[in-house]
């Protein structure tokens, strides 16, 4: 039954396609490593960032290590943005993403979509992979964190969309590839989804 459920509400998504820039992200709720509720409409009004992480993945650790995302989430903290990670890795509980927040330092949520219908809804496929929406909840960004995949990053596509976003500029890379690890999705996610697409 409990597989029954996940499919039904699976394909409930119709975004198998990647999502468009432009387009709408359908809300959802997600629970963060101290078990509290966190709803994407709640954010309306606001800018949000969506990273998809995965702490065994080793350009995760290296962004964290060099702080690039804590540093960008705090810089623009005071701009009202809201940063959110977001862990789908299959094997990983609440209690890993609360060591990963506390190794870290990091001031932000981290929510659990262990069971993957997030990531899939929105075609997250590697980490770290960045989402921005507008305060319309729309989606405005999509891709890398920076053009740096084997190296020092001389270019932060990130940062860059936020300062067009809040000076009312087009965003000059809407849409970027990201580099990194494969989101780790449940087998039977996987598998739905190859299923749908036939």
């Amino acid at each position: 039954m409990r597989y029954l459920a996940l499919f039904a509400y699976f394909l409930s998504f119709p975004l198998y396609a990647a999502p468009q820039i432009g387009s709408p992200v359908a809300n959802f709720t997600l629970s963060d490593s101290w078990g509290n509720p966190v709803e994407l409409s709640d954010f309306l009004g606001k800018h949000v960032v969506l990273e998809w992480i995965n702490p065994d993945c080793p350009a995760v650790k290296r962004h964290y290590e060099l702080k690039t995302m804590q540093n960008l989430a705090y810089e623009y903290l005071s701009y009202d943005v809201v940063w959110l990670s977001i862990n789908s890795t299959h094997y990983m509980t609440q209690e890993d993403n609360q060591r990963w927040r506390q190794l870290n330092q990091i001031f932000y949520r981290i929510l659990d979509d262990r069971e993957g219908l997030v990531g899939q809804a929105l075609q997250a496929q590697i980490t770290p992979q960045v989402f921005i929406l507008d305060p319309q909840g729309t989606l405005v960004y999509k891709g890398a964190v920076d053009n740096a995949p084997q190296g020092v990053a001389t270019f932060n596509y990130v940062e860059a969309a936020l300062q067009e976003l809040l000076t009312d500029q087009p965003i000059t890379y809407p849409e970027t590839q990201a580099y990194g690890c494969a989101v780790k999705y449940p087998a039977q996610m996987l598998n739905l989804s190859a299923h749908h697409l036939e």
